[in-house]
């Protein structure tokens, strides 16, 4: 194939543009598939800013000057170009979704497709996590963000362009150079104020590298005869500045910023000299031509391609990756492939239509539409739960309080908000809230404290993050019970709620954070010291006889029995009955990184698409010698707090154990124990909380002979 000759760097269509297409998309696939191939190659997305800011603006400018331009042409052209191929992606991902994904992953899915939909996503993943967080690289529409980029980026600039032009023509370049300037600034201040997601997703901080391209197209167009022998010199430099951040940037460099100037410097000298004989030789071959057209569909494709593939292989969890060296030729195999049958029946058939802008238009509105209805019928479902693999949804994290997998952990406070809505349906004042505000202060909501700013609980709130106290099983009674602690307190909510509200009892819950309720001075000087204080007068006024502290306790913590005698000594000034909940068993495995390990999305994973090593749930449980040893700190505080009266130990961990092991999953009904490491899913706070029934009712309290023991 022979490719035409240029004659203008501005002419309609310039074969070297397509090279340079190719030349960004190749490095981003590479790193996907493993940053060990092309360690920089993420930086192939911002010579794709650079590109399309100079096409789009060269294209407003023809129309402007030539008097043709209208809004509706743009977003016309805008919509044959993007809205195909783009809304096909989203369409196939959550076709293959419905067949390798859980309903938590699904759900996962339906977030990001919703904010996709709007183009918007960019909002959602800088929401979720870092570009480089591992979390984010499980979801199939993760590189969606930059197409969300542009597109916001197309809302004001063809307007931008216009105005300009028509009321203070002179002035058109220097103002566009001093908001490329302003966001290039915005960028650098974000990056040195250390955040670096935000100068990574957001517009503000990443319009300038597009407006680098805008600028170029004021650029007076270059002939073919006034292109030089030596414009080589400046096209070999771009190229240069483009590889060297390929090969030279890892993950772990300050990127955007100032970073992205080789990247953005690199495109534009190859955007303006790329015709010269040599470089534009290779840019404009038949290999690097093609490429380049089919660029647009092969970033969208190669993504989901490589997520579901180390999805399916475990390789997104698994270190070493599991993966052989043909899989990932097979990955960029499938990529291409993918890219070929999109651009062929997607992008070129609307790309060389002709329909009234209505047309096109109203089918840009029935896909947004449609997917929205998708995305709000899969979360409405719950991730349509009981409907695609039901056997391996009853194992995996309820996916209604987590807005996915990853964030599992988190649900209780979810539970909050559905608390706070059902008190407001009935917002007489409860007993607990009256007790609550005579000693700790003017409850906020339903369930949260501190909400008047002059209250003293308030000050102590702003200074203890993350405590927030739960009002759980049946309501319509004084509480009998408080269990303090931190998020080990705070995974039994759901589960206690329901064995309570079964028993007509009602209990508090204080959840902290870990270090606010470790690091604390017994004196009114401290803020928790303070706090704690007021509990126990609330403890009092409210009669409550059992108060229970269940939190982690660390495997190498020497310091454990100092805080728990400190915290049970100040709890016993209650006078009623303490007890502490021993320690949960963590998951761990050698393969897996601890945040990111999610044992029952593993096992249900496994169910779906099966595995090398299929049986995950015998793989993650947890041996009760490893348990022993883990916890030898913790046992030995037991055995001192017991000795001493200070508390009582019960041993609820036993209540999980199966023989010699503490299974991930119920033995009876393949239900989630655990939503990550070491905090348990809904059924387990259920089984602990029937356990601990007897305890609640005060039952084990007037026996005073009877407690659950440390037995170790």
């Amino acid at each position: 194939m022979n490719s035409p000759a240029p004659s203008y760097i501005h002419s309609t269509y310039f074969p070297h543009i397509d090279g340079l297409r190719a030349l960004a998309v190749i490095p981003v696939l590479l790193y996907h598939l493993s940053p060990a191939i092309c360690s920089g190659g993420y930086t192939g997305v911002d010579v794709f800013f650079v590109i399309s800011g100079y096409l789009i603006t060269r294209g407003i400018l023809s129309s402007v000057r030539s008097g043709t331009f209208t809004v509706q042409d743009f977003y016309k052209k805008r919509i044959k170009r993007i809205f195909p191929a783009y809304f096909g992606l989203i369409l196939g991902v959550f076709l293959i979704g419905l067949c390798l994904f859980s309903a938590s992953l699904l759900m996962y899915w339906a977030g990001a497709a919703q904010s996709s939909c709007f183009f918007l996503s960019n909002f959602y993943f800088w929401n979720e996590g870092g570009y480089f967080a591992s979390r984010c690289h499980s979801n199939p529409l993760l590189n969606l963000w930059s197409l969300s980029v542009e597109e916001q980026f197309y809302v004001f600039v063809p307007i931008l362009i216009w105005a300009l032009y028509k009321y203070i023509r002179p002035l058109m370049v220097p103002v566009l150079f001093l908001l490329t300037f302003a966001s290039l600034y915005l960028a650098w201040a974000a990056m040195e104020q250390g955040d670096a997601k935000s100068a990574f997703y957001l517009l503000q901080y990443r319009s300038w590298e597009l407006m680098a391209g805008g600028l170029l197209a004021f650029v007076p167009a270059m002939s073919r005869d006034q292109l030089r022998r030596w414009h080589d010199w400046p096209a070999l430099a771009g190229l240069m500045l483009i590889v060297y951040p390929y090969l030279f940037y890892t993950p772990t460099t300050a990127f955007p910023g100032l970073a992205a100037l080789p990247s953005v410097a690199g495109a534009l000298l190859v955007l303006r000299y790329g015709g010269a004989a040599c470089v534009g030789g290779v840019l404009r071959s038949a290999p690097f031509v093609f490429v380049g057209k089919i660029s647009y569909s092969l970033y969208l494709w190669h993504w989901p391609v490589i997520v579901f593939w180390k999805y399916v292989r475990f390789a997104d969890v698994l270190s070493p990756s599991p993966l052989f060296w043909w899989e990932y030729v097979g990955m960029f195999a499938v990529s291409c492939l993918m890219a070929c049958l999109s651009w062929k029946f997607l992008e070129l058939p609307f790309r060389v239509s002709d329909w009234k802008p209505s047309r096109y238009f109203l089918l840009a509105g029935t896909g947004m539409c449609l997917t929205t209805v998708l995305c709000v019928a899969t979360l409405a479902s719950d991730g349509w739960r009981d409907v695609v693999h039901p056997q391996a949804n009853a194992s995996a994290p309820n996916g209604r309080f987590a807005s996915d997998a990853f964030t599992a952990r988190w649900k209780f406070h979810a539970g909050m908000w559905q608390q706070r809505l059902d008190g407001w349906k009935h917002r007489e004042q409860s007993v607990f809230e009256k007790q609550l505000q005579q000693t700790v202060g003017t409850v906020g909501g339903l369930g949260r404290w501190g909400a008047n700013r002059e209250n003293p609980a308030f000050r102590l709130y702003s200074q203890a993050p993350l405590t927030e106290l739960y009002y759980i099983g049946d309501t319509r009674n004084s509480p009998s019970f408080l269990m303090i602690g931190d998020s080990h307190t705070g995974h039994f909510e759901h589960g206690l709620d329901a064995v309570c509200k079964q028993n007509g009892l009602s209990g508090v819950l204080v959840v902290q954070n870990a270090h606010v309720t470790h690091d604390f001075q017994d004196d009114l000087q401290d803020p928790q010291g303070r706090f704690l204080k007021q509990l126990v007068e609330y403890v009092k006024l409210s009669g409550i006889r059992v108060v229970m502290v269940s939190r982690n306790l660390h495997a190498d913590d020497a310091n454990v029995y100092s805080f728990l005698s400190r915290l049970t000594r100040v709890l016993g000034q209650s006078g009623a009955q303490c007890y502490v909940l021993s320690q949960t068993p963590v998951i761990r495995d050698a393969q897996i990184a601890p945040d990111e390990l999610y044992p029952t999305e593993l096992y249900a994973r496994s169910l779906i698409v099966g595995s090398p090593r299929n049986d995950w749930a015998a793989r993650l449980a947890v041996p009760r010698e490893r348990y022993l040893k883990e916890t030898a700190y913790a046992r030995e505080a037991f055995r001192r707090l017991e000795e001493e009266g200070l508390a009582k130990v019960l041993r609820v961990e036993e209540v999980l154990r199966q023989g010699d092991v503490f299974p991930i999953v119920n033995p009876k009904t393949g239900a989630s124990w655990y939503t990550d490491d070491d905090h348990l899913d809904d059924d387990a706070a259920r089984v602990i909380g029937n356990y601990l029934l007897p305890y609640l009712r005060e039952e084990k309290v007037k026996k005073r002979g009877v407690s659950g023991g440390t037995g170790l």
